[in-house]
């Protein structure tokens, strides 16, 4: 997973609205400022890495809402939104067109063939979802786009501190330090996943484990974010959640799949009724082999994944994860 750059000169001992500003601005400019190499498409790792950052971004507006006048911030929230969803297409395509290289080569060559042509597939809808790309992050769209985010930013922080004193949550909000934010924060993330992990349980429940997941992310990105503030003693954490959330997404992204490949298959066979020409069907047939062999290869992955992220829960259960991040965080 991309890694983040170090925020130099942050302060933990400053306000919680301090120490957010400066990361919001530091994680707005490090996304902007991969600009370029997502553009190179010769290279598919630039629109990775420009996708973690604007989610590191968002999921740092998440950390911090309650300090802020969140409505003010709505347009630019949207805006990163959209930008987000166009780096998520391409490299959703682009994942999909590795993975499904990969499996080609271990494939005989009849079924090979077959997934030759989803490939093709694949790289059509990534042409399109380049050129949406392009659009999306255009150099003076992003530059508007800073200009409206840092105007917002502070336009929050000066109506959320204008809050009158008799106002208990204005004055706690407004003498809490980052540090402190920060052990709030862990403390919270920590406890909404662990409220997640009752989807562990049930593992048909493909949507509850996608939560779990994007639960896991928002976590490790704030473990992260806050590990200097503790020496660095958080990042075994954040390494510990990130293995989770890895075994989430590959489960993920093998239910996505999963779906797909379905739908492929009840429409070949569908087609299959209509009784096609016989120069077709040796066709028909390729691609149908190569379905099932690919539905039968994620379901198997699926299974793995799976049993993988609950034996690393029930690990954490053993090893009393949550104590050990308690007095981690006490400390």
């Amino acid at each position: 997973m991309a890694k983040a750059k170090d925020i130099p000169d942050l302060n933990y001992n400053a306000s919680v609205q301090e120490g957010a500003q400066r990361v919001l601005l530091f994680r707005f400019d490090e996304m902007i400022n991969l600009r370029e190499a997502a553009l190179d498409f010769s290279d598919i790792e630039g629109v990775h890495n420009m996708r973690v950052a604007s989610r590191r971004l968002r999921s740092a507006l998440a950390d911090f809402a309650s300090y802020f006048r969140r409505r003010e911030l709505n347009s630019s929230r949207k805006k990163l939104k959209t930008l987000a969803s166009a780096l998520g297409e391409v490299r959703d395509a682009d994942v999909a067109i590795q993975a499904l290289d990969k499996l080609a080569s271990r494939a005989d060559a009849d079924v090979a063939e077959g997934v030759g042509r989803l490939i093709d597939e694949r790289k059509r809808e990534r042409e399109d979802a380049r050129a949406k790309l392009v659009k999306a992050i255009d150099r003076d769209d992003c530059q508007n786009l800073r200009a409206e985010f840092v105007m917002s930013l502070e336009k929050a922080i000066a109506k959320r501190n204008s809050v009158q004193e008799n106002d208990l949550r204005g004055a706690h909000t407004n003498g809490t330090s980052f540090h402190d934010a920060g052990r709030g924060l862990i403390e919270e993330r920590y406890l909404q996943l662990r409220k997640l992990s009752a989807s562990l349980f049930r593992p048909h429940d493909s949507e509850a484990l996608h939560d779990m997941r994007i639960e896991a992310k928002r976590l490790r990105y704030t473990l992260e974010l806050f590990a200097a503030a503790w020496n660095d003693s958080l990042l075994s954490f954040a390494d510990e959640v990130s293995q989770m959330q890895t075994l989430l997404g590959e489960l993920h992204d093998c239910d996505v799949w999963i779906d797909a490949l379905g739908t492929r298959l009840k429409k070949q066979h569908a087609r299959s009724e209509r009784q096609p020409d016989n120069g077709l069907i040796n066709r028909w047939q390729q691609n149908r082999n190569a379905s099932i062999w690919l539905l039968q290869h994620f379901v198997r992955a699926r299974t793995k994944n799976y049993q993988g992220a609950l034996a690393l829960w029930h690990e954490w259960e053993k090893l009393d994860f949550k104590n050990s991040l308690t007095t981690q965080l006490c400390q």
